[in-house]
This record gives C-alpha cells, sequence and structure tokens, in this order.
C-alpha cells in the first residue's frame, strides 16, 4: 500500500488471498527502486506493508535501508543485506 507509515493507525480492511502465487516482493510491486547509474537501492517512500501471522496478529511494516548502519545517503561501496525495517502491532 502506498500510504505513509506514521498516519497508518488501523489495520486496512484488506482480504488474503492464500492461494496467490509468485514473487510477492519483487521489483514491480516491491518496496525498491534500483538506481542502475549508481547502483544504489532505495526504498520507496510512502510504501507500507501489512502483515498477517499464522495466528491472525496484524502488523504494519516500513523498509528503512538495506545497507549496514542505514546511512541516510548509501553508496554502492557500503555493506549489504543487513536489512533495516520499522514495524508495529494491531490491536
Amino acid at each position: 500500500m502506498t500510504a505513509d507509515y506514521a498516519t497508518i493507525q488501523q489495520k486496512p480492511s484488506i482480504t488474503y488471498d492464500e492461494s496467490e502465487s509468485g514473487n510477492i516482493a519483487s521489483y514491480d510491486n516491491g518496496w525498491y527502486m534500483f538506481d542502475v547509474q549508481t547502483h544504489v537501492v532505495e526504498p520507496i517512500r510512502g510504501k507500507t506493508f501489512f502483515l498477517q501471522t499464522s495466528k491472525g496478529k496484524h502488523y504494519k511494516l516500513k523498509m528503512i535501508s538495506i545497507y549496514k548502519g542505514a546511512p541516510e545517503y548509501p553508496t554502492s561501496m557500503d555493506k549489504t543485506t543487513f536489512l533495516t525495517f520499522q514495524y508495529s502491532a494491531f490491536d
């Protein structure tokens, strides 16, 4: 969902299609943009994900960075695969 993480106070009324398969976090519908000139991955601003656990709890999640230390201005020299994200539960 494209909505600012901070403004979302309650879970959206979304139905979950458990029969859907495929890569739900791909470039086409995912959370990041890749700059081919700088080779830097940046999260899409305003992109919020909603998760439902197998026990029915709901969370919102915002990706912040894939770089070690979550630098404000990452470069292609920064170490990757250090996921930084913000999340909170709805109750």
